[in-house]
């Protein structure tokens, strides 16, 4: 597995988690 594409999903998902309401 590459580390730098784990790397940039990692940030699409936090950037989903910190635009994501908290409820």
């Amino acid at each position: 597995m590459d580390i730098q594409r784990l790397i940039s999903m990692a940030n699409q998902i936090g950037d989903f988690y910190e635009s994501y309401p908290d409820q």
